[in-house]
């Protein structure tokens, strides 16, 4: 036995590099497994709590340890694996902090692309940054003594380390009984990352029931009884996609505004009381709007090349004899939009010169002085207007899609206020309503406003801390992320407002309804917004926020995978305030939940779908 004992010593004397690098990386590996569950995850109340979740965090990384020491006998290819590991590991820690949610490798891609096109948003507080620095500066020292370390050339430094190793080992033994007993594999870091990619893989591989689907999505497809009467086939369309637009600080200005255009130009207003985005992301917002479909939840922006956007509101309205127009002050280029936009079915493509002043290039690095992203959004509606003008007797669909009033929250002209986060949100909100009224006031004076219905919405609304201080928790989903507003402005009589949950993926069916073009049964996955129909609706968080969830017969639910946290609610209220009313689900709730989103994410997975 002790001749054994001997040779493992003697063999960890020739390693002893390898062991200091391992023992280096440890510390940290484990430092970011406890912060990682002390600010984010599970939050334990005591050390004790924590010593299992570190055990999990280190047992595996042990097996990596002692597979190189025992048969690698490369210094340089053990140094890279385990420092392949440690960035791996570093990587999840930014990913828990900024998303809350385990790293993906499409997540380098899409920081590279964020970082490049606003890196107003590339920062993070200093006591982080700090961290972050140092753990990635001990590497530094790492790499050096995988050359420089004195065991090569002195056995009793080689002995040294050797011993502590063993040491180190046995205390770690002695510890497994009171250890093993709550060991959890799924708490460790690399075993989160591998398991998010497996469910992935199961959703991809499973087939999905279109009979399932029509449940979920709602099979009411009757469109007899027309809720316009007689439709307006001749109508031209305007619609306004407003910048970062939560509900709850728009009400007040969008009301005030219904009454003020009625007033100004004898224009009545339909309202949607609970309308919702589908996802907090321009881009796939749009793309819902304008395709009556959940976006795809591919990561990154592949799927833009690949989608299948037959049947979209711009390609059926050209088909119609309409001209097609985007106006956009958000640069195009980020995430392949003006591809997307291309795809859609838009013939032409404006994107204000002013928006591009605003934006600087140093090097490769795009940098935006948000404050004239106004001039831009001006510049905009006087292009529009231009527009209006030139097609007096034309059908068209005009998309509005103007920038500044995106987070973070700049003082637009005029603006008088404390400011504060709400009080720049709502000064925001009337700069954008400003904006609508001219719109309508040009449409009043060319004569087309008897002919023409302008529909009036947001993409999303808050969504990270990062933005602004109003949005708190990225464990819980918040009404303050998809709820926005949702207008439709004409010289009609129409419906009363509806107060039920209505979503962006009606909004297609809807104008098609109220022009009367056909289209076939289950083409979209959206309703007439007028209708009424037993369906779920679906907030989706993608890759950008940790949680989704939808309501179904006048109840809400969400659920956080990463933290085992799944909720309902009488209302889409999720804070832990106990007003809220959120509660825990049962575990028959629980796979209820489970079911739906699986069921949806399975059908969004392929792009083409």
């Amino acid at each position: 036995m002790r001749h054994r004992f001997d040779r493992a010593r003697a063999h960890l004397e020739g390693r002893g590099a390898i062991l200091v690098v391992a023992g280096i990386y440890a510390v940290f590996i484990l430092y970011m497994q406890y912060s990682k569950h002390r600010w984010v995850i599970t939050r334990p109340d005591t050390f004790r709590d924590f010593l299992p979740i570190l055990h999990v965090e280190l047992s595996v990384y042990l097996l990596l340890v002692i597979a190189l020491v025992s048969f690698v006998r490369s210094h340089a290819l053990s140094f890279l694996m385990l420092s392949l590991y440690y960035l791996i590991s570093l990587c999840d820690w930014c990913a828990w902090f900024i998303i809350n949610r385990p790293f993906h490798f499409a997540d380098i891609q899409r920081a590279i692309e964020f970082v490049n096109f606003f890196p107003g948003f590339a920062f993070m507080g200093p006591d982080m940054a700090l961290r972050l620095g140092i753990m990635l500066l001990s590497m530094a020292p790492a790499a050096f003594l995988i050359g420089k370390f004195p065991g090569r050339e002195n056995k009793t430094w080689g002995r040294l380390v050797a011993n502590a190793g063993l040491v180190c080992l046995g205390c770690y033994v002695i510890l497994l009984p009171y250890l093993i007993g709550s060991y959890d594999l799924r708490q460790n870091s690399l075993v989160r990352m591998v398991g998010e990619i497996r469910y992935e893989y199961r959703l991809r591989h499973t087939p999905v029931s279109g009979a399932d689907i029509n449940k979920v999505l709602g099979a009411c497809q009757d469109r007899s009884g027309g809720i316009f009467t007689p439709v307006a086939r001749d109508a031209n369309i305007v619609i306004f996609v407003l910048e970062t637009t939560p509900y709850r600080y728009y009400e007040d200005s969008i009301k005030r505004f219904s009454r003020q255009i009625h007033d100004a130009f004898h224009v009545n207003a339909w309202m949607m009381d609970e309308h919702y985005s589908t996802y907090p992301e321009s881009d796939r917002a749009i793309l819902s709007i304008m395709t009556g479909k959940y976006p795809p939840l591919e990561r990154g922006s592949g799927w833009v090349r690949s989608y299948d956007y037959a049947g979209s509101l711009p390609r059926v309205l050209k088909e119609a004899g309409y001209k097609t127009i985007m106006l956009s002050t958000a640069p195009l280029d980020f995430h392949d939009n003006r591809h997307m936009m291309e795809a859609l079915g838009f013939e032409t493509i404006i994107d204000s010169s002013l928006a591009k002043k605003a934006l600087t290039i140093r090097g490769d690095v795009r940098m935006f002085e948000r404050t004239k992203l106004y001039d831009a959004d001006r510049e905009l509606i006087l292009k529009a207007q231009e527009i209006i003008a030139s097609h007096p007797t034309h059908r068209y669909l005009l998309a509005i899609v103007p920038q500044a009033s995106h987070a973070p929250f700049q003082r637009p002209p005029r603006y008088v206020g404390d400011g504060s986060q709400a009080s720049l949100i709502q000064a925001n909100a009337g700069w954008q309503v400003e904006q609508i009224r001219e719109i309508i006031g040009a449409l009043s004076r060319h004569g087309q406003l008897d002919r023409t219905w302008v529909i009036v919405t947001g993409d999303h609304g808050l969504r990270h801390p990062a933005e602004t201080n109003l949005f708190t928790d990225l464990n819980r989903l918040s009404a303050d992320t998809f709820h926005v507003p949702f207008l439709l402005f004409a010289r009609k009589v129409l419906p009363p407002t509806v107060r039920r949950p209505t979503s962006h993926i009606d909004i297609t069916p809807t104008i098609l309804d109220l022009l009367g073009i056909p289209y076939p049964p289950y083409a979209y996955q959206g309703r007439n917004l007028g209708r009424g129909c037993a369906r779920s609706i679906f907030w989706l968080g993608g890759d950008y926020l940790p949680v989704s969830g939808f309501t179904n017969q006048g109840r809400y639910f969400m659920e956080n995978r990463n933290l085992g946290l799944v909720l309902k609610g009488p209302r889409f209220d999720f804070s832990p305030d106990r007003k809220s009313g959120a509660e825990r689900c049962t575990e028959s709730e629980q796979r209820f939940v489970a079911y739906n989103l699986n069921l949806i994410k399975r059908l969004l997975m392929d792009s083409d779908d």
